[in-house]
């Protein structure tokens, strides 16, 4: 998971007490734009994000590895697993790195903290885009937790690590993309040796007990109607981690000038699917509301 990119500049932030790892991309000029603060998903880091930033060349994207995953720490073993927690970091980074007004970018289980950060200051974000947010109920997340936990960590190559993505994700996963994706998400020191996932498996499995349990704050739902900016709801046609009708009980909630834009070739990652369409989109949406 090497970065080759001259644009991009990697640094360390000590936040909420653990040394946390981020990618800033700036545009060459100095243009009138918000900053992006992307947040990636339960499976994910900071690498989901690199496609997108080095396509959208006119934005400032701040993309950290969150608590635990990637080259981030994973705080102290008592430090919690709730959204607002994870918000709560990405608030502090926002503030050590003095944005003063921003986007919010989160995908999958980074779309609930966004929602989180956008509620506690409404003021400083401009707009939320939310990347295929789950919205399925805490028994479906239950059943789910013996899967989770069997879900492979380790991989022998690249190559068979995009099978696996390709075999298990539902939507599109063209060759180039798919390649391109598994290359800056997973950690490795040779391109042609063994990977693995960017975090431990019974850390993460700790994370998915939390999500499944009563106490979990990740639904959507009871955080959108807080949410005070436009949304942009970018959901894969193919997904499985929602229907449209929960998207569309989602766009309810929240303000006027929020949309769902749906991507038919699309599963939960549209950054592989249907790049060039979701690009647009984002491009689109960010001229709007992020200038």
């Amino acid at each position: 998971m090497k970065n080759q990119n001259q644009r991009c500049k990697e640094s360390f932030h000590f936040i909420s007490n653990f040394l946390m790892y981020i990618k800033e991309w700036k545009p060459k000029q100095k243009l009138k734009r918000f900053p992006i603060l992307a947040l990636h998903g339960s499976r994910m880091q900071s690498g989901m994000w690199n496609s997108t930033a080095e396509k959208l060349k006119e934005w400032h994207f701040i993309c950290p590895d969150q608590r635990g995953y990637g080259f981030s720490d994973a705080g102290s073993p008592r430090h919690p697993f709730s959204s607002k927690s994870f918000a709560k970091d990405a608030l502090n980074l926002a503030n050590k790195l003095k944005l003063d007004r921003f986007a919010l970018f989160g995908h999958s289980f980074g779309a609930a903290h966004v929602l989180h950060l956008a509620t506690m200051i409404p003021k400083r974000i401009s707009c939320v885009v939310l990347v295929d947010v789950p919205s399925r109920p805490l028994e479906v997340r239950a059943k789910g937790l013996k899967e989770n936990y069997e879900q492979p960590n380790s991989f022998k190559n690249l190559k068979s690590a995009i099978e696996y993505f390709s075999k298990s994700e539902n939507g599109d996963w063209p060759k180039k993309e798919s390649l391109q994706f598994v290359k800056d998400l997973l950690l490795y020191n040779d391109l042609n040796g063994p990977c693995r996932m960017p975090f431990d498996k019974n850390w993460f499995f700790k994370l998915r007990t939390f999500q499944a349990s009563k106490k979990s704050d990740y639904d959507p739902f009871p955080i959108a109607p807080l949410v005070r900016c436009p949304v942009l709801i970018l959901r894969g046609g193919k997904t499985k981690r929602n229907t449209p009708q929960e998207v569309r009980k989602l766009k309810a909630l929240l303000p006027k000038g929020s949309v769902i834009k749906t991507l038919k070739k699309s599963g939960h990652f549209p950054m592989v699917a249907d790049s060039k369409k979701y690009e647009e989109i984002l491009d689109k949406f960010l001229n709007r509301y992020a200038l």
